[in-house]
């Protein structure tokens, strides 16, 4: 089966800052992909050059064999911060994305409210604005307007970073529902390894700037996983030994 998508020999570069250092890798359709790598590495960066958000020097970035050129709506991207319209209702923020594609409003509002209801909690809160809600509900409105948009790849950056440990172990929990109803091919990005194991089908480690891959673990594990089990403490435990030894 061909891949959805493909990085290529990747290579980025800020002035005289190596970034990337000829990163490749693919990800397949329906996979969970994680990637992890010590802070500052290039993480976002890769994420960034995939959603078309950012150039890149040298190499390929490949959708459906494609290059990617740019954004589109095959792409959604969820971030760490809670990038909502605080104007907007709950509603209107998740129905934005299906606008954008020039669909009617009616179209537009069943989409939303479709999603809406995938994503646990919200349902209830259409006409909620958001500085009204909590964190953990402003970051579960983002996940729901970047699935409205329908895409073929949802990228997260760091998406529950900013919220307690109890809400995000609710929220990892509510990402692989979503992931198992939808079927999305899904690009992670994180720095919490037990996160990636808990959630990931693979877990791609990147090195120090400049950015290469030096490990890419598959998590060969049931679902729901279960975080005490020796297998999982096992493959965290070389995960963080692959990082600390960088």
């Amino acid at each position: 089966m061909e891949p959805v998508l493909e990085v290529k020999n990747l290579v980025k570069s800020y002035d005289d800052l190596l970034v990337l250092d000829h990163v490749s890798f693919d990800v397949h359709e329906g996979e969970f992909l994680a990637v992890v790598g010590p802070s500052g590495c290039g993480k976002t960066t890769l994420l960034r050059i995939i959603a078309g958000l950012e150039d890149y020097d040298e190499g390929e970035v490949l959708l459906r064999g494609e290059p990617i050129e740019g954004p589109g709506p095959d792409r959604a991207m969820v971030f760490q911060e809670y990038a909502v319209f605080p104007w907007k209702t709950v509603l209107e923020n998740v129905m934005f994305a299906p606008l954008m594609r020039g669909l009617d409003p009616e179209e537009a509002e069943r989409i939303a409210r479709k999603y809406l209801k995938v994503v646990p909690g919200l349902e209830g809160f259409e006409d909620e604005y958001p500085k009204k809600l909590s964190g953990g509900m402003r970051q579960r409105v983002a996940i729901a307007r970047a699935l409205a948009a329908e895409p073929e790849i949802l990228l997260m950056d760091e998406p529950f970073a900013a919220v307690d440990a109890q809400t995000r172990n609710r929220m990892q929990e509510e990402l692989l529902k979503i992931w198992k109803e939808t079927e999305k091919t899904i690009l992670l990005v994180t720095h919490n390894v037990e996160e990636a194991v808990f959630l990931a089908d693979r877990v791609m480690v990147l090195s120090n700037r400049p950015a290469k891959v030096v490990d890419v673990v598959d998590i060969d594990l049931p679902r729901p996983r279960d975080r005490t089990d020796p297998e999982f403490v096992r493959i965290r435990a070389r995960i963080l030994e692959t990082l600390g030894a960088l």
